[in-house]
């Protein structure tokens, strides 16, 4: 029987994995950030991301054995798709700054939700950050109050990276207020996207 680590060591953990995603300008966080400097409910758009990440983690938590046995393939097809998936994001984004439609409207919530989960789901990036990376800690984790402490890391880190982000965009929203401003954004994330794409090609490259 191996070593428990300690209840706080492993909750600080939890934290730390989770903020880990802030600091990555993925998908998932330029969509929260466009919903807040768009102000097209930007607070269902957070709730959505927060409620997947949670959804996603207690899964890698719960099934953190069989999914660890599983994570050496896992770690290396989903950082290709998730290439993928970023020049797809990116097409998207640059799509919408091109169009020469510049529209105000306010879609339904149900549109919101809807389209959220397409751009969470749909990412492989999230598979790989809120389910197969929990579920190798949990793996080592024999004591079911430490699973729990961990999936409590990760809850408020995932509470803290998707309402942080929406706060950032109303405070961008005093600046950006036009919608050629968000198109500004949107070609911008588009072409951010593009460069992480390849700088994460390269380096999957460099690894074989």
């Amino acid at each position: 029987m191996t070593t428990q680590p300690e209840p706080m060591s492993v909750l600080q953990l939890g934290l730390a994995l989770g903020l880990a995603s802030i600091l990555s300008v993925g998908p998932n966080n330029l969509m929260m950030l466009r919903a807040a400097i768009g102000r097209t409910r930007p607070v269902t758009v957070a709730a959505t991301v927060w409620a997947s990440y949670n959804a996603l983690a207690a899964v890698g938590i719960v099934l953190g054995a069989e999914i660890n046995e599983q994570s050496a393939w896992l770690t290396k097809v989903l950082p290709w798709l998730g290439v993928v998936a970023l020049l797809y994001f990116a097409t998207s984004s640059l799509r919408k700054a091109l169009s020469r439609a510049v529209t105000d409207e306010r879609p339904a919530e149900s549109t919101h939700i809807a389209s959220s989960l397409r751009t969470i789901w749909l990412n492989p990036l999230t598979y790989l950050e809120r389910l197969v990376m929990p579920s190798v800690v949990a793996a080592d984790l024999d004591d079911p109050v430490l699973r729990l402490l961990l999936f409590f890391g990760l809850a408020g880190a995932s509470t803290m990276n998707c309402f942080s982000y929406t706060l950032g965009g109303r405070l961008l929203a005093r600046v950006i207020r036009s919608p050629r401003g968000l198109r500004i954004f949107d070609c911008a994330a588009g072409l951010l996207l593009i460069c992480l794409a390849s700088a994460g090609a390269l380096t999957l490259l460099a690894r074989n």
